[in-house]
């Protein structure tokens, strides 16, 4: 016969137990959120940095392929149309077949981007603030109207993101070609 007197303890949490596990959980999460949006920061920079890279080298790579004048120029919002204020609003990549850093309807777009995520900041020093142009040899030239060969166009696109203590510097050299170079602070 087995013993019914005696008092048997129920299965589960007592309120007490609960109360503990609920503030180390709320520690925890407190503890982890910061390392969280840093995290997700550096995520989104990265992001940034790979697709400006990307579509400058892409660009490149057109108009030595293609034999054309190929652009990539700053978007004004969801247009089809050149000369926005910053890279972070997105760019397009077309034929510029009258050679001026501009796109005009009947020109070809390759490739478009839409806009960065809204922590990135993404914006060229004077020479690049509205668009890069690489001609068949694969060097950039600013816009001359008619003139193939402009003067060149060195420049630098500078990638920060809110949240992110450093940021990037894409450094277009003599050749067109782009590097990534390390920006201490934004």
């Amino acid at each position: 016969m087995r013993n019914t007197s005696q008092n048997q303890r129920a299965g589960g949490f007592g309120l007490l137990e609960m109360m503990l596990v609920l503030a180390i959980l709320a520690l925890l999460t407190t503890l982890a959120a910061p390392s969280w949006r840093t995290f997700m920061a550096s995520q989104h920079h990265s992001i940034a940095v790979n697709e400006l890279m990307t579509a400058l080298r892409f660009t490149r790579s057109e108009a030595v392929k293609s034999g054309l004048r190929v652009t990539a120029c700053t978007r004004v919002g969801a247009a089809q149309e050149c000369n926005g204020n910053n890279w972070s609003d997105g760019w397009l990549i077309f034929i510029d077949s009258n050679n001026n850093g501009s796109r005009e309807i009947d020109e070809k777009i390759i490739r478009q981007h839409e806009a960065l995520n809204l922590l990135v900041s993404a914006t060229g020093n004077r020479r690049v603030r509205k668009y890069i142009s690489y001609t068949p040899l694969g060097v950039t030239r600013g816009a001359n109207g008619k003139r193939i060969n402009g003067s060149l166009q060195l420049g630098t696109l500078s990638v920060c993101t809110r949240g992110f203590s450093r940021g990037d510097r894409l450094v277009i050299n003599r050749a067109g070609r782009v590097s990534k170079r390390r920006k201490k602070n934004c």
